[in-house]
């Protein structure tokens, strides 16, 4: 990866430079929002530039808010659901 945006308290985006070739290329973007001051942060996760919607993007797409509501939990106090001790949805894991 890539760093191609940081604003440290804010946002950070990075490009893939290589890895699986459908990846190579799409931008990955996080970025935090502080809410309506009620205390909770929020992070907007964007998997981007994809060249074509394909099943291993789908894939991709479920497996990346799984691994988010796994940290979500894991900040919460819960178990860690991180690789390798994720649960496989299909044959790329």
């Amino acid at each position: 990866m890539e760093v191609v945006a940081l604003d440290p308290e804010r946002r950070v985006e990075w490009r893939c430079a290589q890895g699986p070739d459908e990846w190579v290329g799409t931008t990955l973007t996080f970025e935090l929002n502080s809410g309506d001051g009620d205390g909770e942060t929020f992070v907007r996760f964007t998997h981007g530039n994809w060249d074509e919607l394909t099943d291993f993007m789908r894939h991709c797409s479920t497996k990346w808010a799984y691994f988010l509501l796994g940290l979500k939990i894991l900040l919460e106090g819960g178990p860690s659901v991180a690789f390798p001790d994720d649960a496989p949805i299909s044959s790329w894991g």
